[in-house]
């Protein structure tokens, strides 16, 4: 033993699980993050699809309109 640590060829097993448990850990965190935003940003984006659809079917908006909001709202 070398400062606490084992010398030998099994000797880098303990540093790397540690990476990789950081690694696990880390990229973890970032996939909760996306899901978290992704679907919130997808459901408002949604909503709001369907109610512009209702306020076309109903005659509040003209067909320009509806494009053009449908287009602001769906980013295409």
């Amino acid at each position: 033993m070398m400062w606490g640590y084992p010398v030998g060829p099994w000797g880098w097993i303990g540093p790397l699980l540690m990476v990789l448990f950081w690694v696990v850990i880390v990229a973890g965190a970032v996939a909760a993050i996306r899901i978290w935003w992704g679907t919130d940003r997808y459901r408002a984006g949604e909503e709001g699809l369907k109610v512009l659809e209702r306020r076309y079917a109903a005659g509040e908006i003209s067909r320009e309109e509806f494009l053009a909001m449908r287009r602001d709202l769906i980013g295409r």
